[in-house]
């Protein structure tokens, strides 16, 4: 298994860009297998002890707690994550710049171009799947091609590494 500052070279991510993904990704789980699944519970405060009896025990409380998630609402953890990198990876940049750090230009080439990558994949996925079926607006593989870049450039990074 790799351990965590391989796992931080391999990436280019450090250990706080790695801790908002992972928690993004664990929101985004959550609300995907909710919206798949189409049961997400809009919570309803009754007044008293009776109607809450009354709504558990009704026959139309599916109706009544079931919401509708759109797809921009199930990414929306997924793109603020994105805004939180890109935003620390700015003053990241910032600070290496004024220490006079080596490696700050292919640092902050690395991070913004992955962070545009992943976006925009993310992006027209997540507009790709709100769109009615009749009405696609590009084919999947452009969908995917921004995906298959970071690959690319992850791929070239690990070659660089080793």
């Amino acid at each position: 298994m790799f351990n965590l500052r391989e796992v931080e070279q391999w990436l280019g991510l450090n250990i706080v860009e790695i801790w908002v993904n992972l928690v993004s990704l664990t929101v985004f789980s959550v609300l995907l297998t909710l919206k798949l699944d189409e049961v997400v519970l809009h919570i309803e405060t009754p007044k008293d002890s009776n109607s809450l009896k009354l709504l558990l025990l009704s026959e139309e409380t599916p109706e009544r707690i079931l919401y509708d998630l759109t797809w921009w609402q199930v990414f929306s953890p997924l793109f603020i994550s994105d805004a939180l990198n890109c935003y620390f990876c700015t003053i990241v940049w910032i600070r290496m710049y004024l220490e006079g750090a080596n490696g700050k230009i292919s640092r902050g080439v690395w991070s913004y171009l992955s962070i545009l990558c992943l976006m925009s994949f993310k992006y027209m996925l997540c507009e790709q799947l709100e769109k009615p079926k009749y009405y696609k607006t590009r084919p999947i593989s452009v969908v995917m091609s921004t995906f298959f870049l970071w690959m690319g450039l992850l791929m070239i990074r690990t070659c660089r590494i080793l």
